[in-house]
């Protein structure tokens, strides 16, 4: 038989076309450190390439089913028998997704691309599952009462556990729907025997706070991290011990000295109790209230026309200084007062929460004499008790002393006692001035008739020219300036207009400026109830009520709250547009000035 002069053409062709598949095969190569995994491990991808300068690898792909934990490269150049061979590895640290046959796609390294992998991921097996919780594992405990109310403090702590073999790792917080939920200083560190065997452990500290009544679900709280890879381990993987030994494992950031571990604790479910019918309408449900009074004068000494400052302190133990109402104490009778907004404060003794709110007010007593401050009194819910008790501070009965230069005093006898006094008291100067008026004869009519002729020509034109000069601006303005019986008067502030501050605070919404929207605001307020303005957002968000009350409480909380806030002052400019009429008008129709805060006397 005889072979066709193509053969040997052929037979080239075929050996080089292998030979350079083979090359092509060979040139970028991947494979991974093991092929069947259980949830929660880390895997390792090892990528070569035979050549110095291949690029880097695309790890895009692999982000479908795998977290990609870090990336290590490495070079290594070779020469044999003259023969340079130049290598590019790269070790890439894997956790996977989810469960199943997981696919670790084609990687491309500049023009080349490695082979598809397959690797199986499968839950842990019930018997090293247990014997890992030997090891580590996750408690979390509520403190409950037998009752627990909306908004009431429910302390909570999570506690990992371990038998000396952890080596780090990261404790999950917390994360409940419908709770608010605050972690109580830094993590406790301490040893316990569980079960025969002494433990370490992390614990750390928090309090729940329901924002709604109903079922309460707190899920588990997740752990994740490594633990010594000693021989025999539960779940540990041939060649584990070796690996977590040997340099490069110990330096990558995706892999310590040992095997990834993860457990969480078991999900808890609490009844949250609406408040009861017999509670306030401000409800504040603490383990215990109470109110201190403090004053720049201790006790005051109060004089008329002169401000004083009274500073009143909250402390409640088991509410967050947030969560603690504005004061809004009742004014005394012939006296006026400025409140400020409160300072609020959260703290904690590693165990509860403490809220304080300090808020000063300004008392400026118009009249000396006698000054009664009525009692300020605080409704709240004592948890302890399961009853409705009520903080109080008594009232003050003060003295006001005259101000200076006859400031607040009554005014002169005359003024006081009204006309018929004055006519009376003037009564013996009239008879004392007719007793020493010449007496004339009568034969004195005619000069007495040119002189007084005399006197109008010469009076009339200078009365003339004092009336122009008492009409004049200037000398009205000099006039209403010059103080009276020594003492300084300040003129009244004029009403804010209501048109005005409300283009103010559409200004400030747009702009997003809470500040200045809670200033326009109380500006707002004061044109709108001169008699008796909001001096704070509490106060004013109580009288708009319905929808703008509910936006103003919220600005409220956002300016001065524990924890800063997003702020949408476009729902607040909605809200509070309508709340009031047309502008120049008044809500209660009346149209008087308000009050300056020093009065002139």
């Amino acid at each position: 038989m005889r072979l066709p002069n193509t053969f040997p053409v052929t037979v080239v062709a075929m050996l080089a076309s292998l030979l350079f598949s083979s090359t092509l095969q060979a040139a970028v190569q991947a494979r991974l450190d093991r092929y069947q995994a259980y949830e929660g491990d880390q895997l390792t991808l090892f990528i070569e390439a035979d050549t110095l300068d291949p690029g880097e690898p695309d790890l895009t792909p692999l982000s479908k089913d795998f977290r990609i934990l870090g990336k290590n490269a490495s070079t290594q150049v070779r020469i044999v028998n003259g023969q340079r061979s130049d290598k590019v590895s790269w070790r890439i640290g894997l956790e996977p997704l989810r469960l199943g046959k997981l696919q670790i796609p084609p990687i491309r390294v500049g023009q080349e691309e490695t082979r598809p992998l397959e690797v199986t991921v499968t839950e842990i097996p019930e018997e090293i599952a247990a014997q890992q919780a030997q090891q580590l594992f996750v408690e979390a405990e509520a403190d409950t009462k037998e009752k627990n109310y909306v908004q009431q403090q429910i302390p909570f702590r999570v506690r990992l556990l371990h038998d000396g073999s952890l080596i780090g790792g990261e404790l999950g917080e917390p994360q409940i729907e419908h709770a608010v939920v605050e972690r109580l200083g830094d993590e406790v560190r301490y040893s316990t025997m569980r079960n025969g065997r002494l433990y370490q452990v992390i614990e750390r500290r928090y309090v729940i706070l329901p924002e709604r009544s109903g079922e309460l679900r707190i899920p588990p709280v997740p752990f994740k991290g490594e633990v010594s890879a000693t021989q025999g381990a539960p779940g540990q993987q041939p060649g584990d011990s070796m690996l977590g030994n040997t340099p490069f494992f110990r330096n990558t950031p995706f892999r310590g000295p040992g095997r990834p571990v993860r457990a969480r604790s078991k999900p808890l479910t609490l009844e949250i109790l609406p408040r009861p019918a017999g509670a306030a309408a401000k409800w504040l449900p603490a383990e215990q209230v109470s109110l201190r009074d403090s004053w720049t004068q201790n006790p005051p000494q109060l004089r008329a026309g002169e401000p004083v400052t009274r500073t009143i302190t909250i402390e409640a133990r088991g509410l967050t200084g947030s969560q603690i109402p504005v004061l809004e104490p009742e004014r005394p009778a012939e006296t006026r007062v400025y409140s400020e907004q409160p300072a609020i404060d959260s703290r904690t003794d590693g165990n509860k929460v403490f809220g304080f709110s300090r808020q000063s007010f300004t008392y400026l007593p118009n009249r000396a004499g006698k000054l009664t401050i009525p009692p300020i009194e605080l409704e709240w819910w004592n948890t302890e008790t399961d009853s409705a008790e009520t903080a109080r501070l008594p009232q003050w009965d003060l003295t006001v002393a005259p101000g200076a230069a006859g400031a607040g005093s009554a005014p002169p006898r005359a003024a006081a006692q009204g006309p018929d006094a004055t006519a009376s008291e003037s009564a013996p100067d009239s008879a004392a001035g007719s007793r020493e008026e010449p007496q004339g004869t009568e034969s004195e009519p005619g000069l007495k008739s040119q002189w007084w002729w005399l006197l109008l020509l010469l009076v009339i034109p200078l009365l003339l020219v004092l009336f122009r000069r008492t009409r004049s601006p200037s000398s009205a303005r000099q006039r209403h300036e010059k103080p009276t019986s020594g003492a300084q008067h300040t003129p009244a502030r004029p009403r804010p207009d209501l048109e005005t501050a409300l283009a103010r605070l559409e200004q400030a919404c747009g702009a997003g400026d809470a500040k200045a929207a809670a200033s326009a605001l109380l500006e707002a307020g004061e044109a709108s109830w001169p008699d008796d303005p909001p001096r704070n957002l509490g106060t004013l968000a109580g009288r708009l009520g319905g929808d703008a009350g509910e936006q103003v409480s919220e600005l409220d909380r956002v300016l001065y709250g524990s924890e800063a806030q997003q702020w949408n002052g476009a729902a607040l400019w909605k809200a509070v547009r309508d709340a009031w009429k047309a502008p120049g008008e008044t809500r209660n129709g009346k149209e008087e000035l308000l009050e300056p805060l020093y009065p002139s006397r």
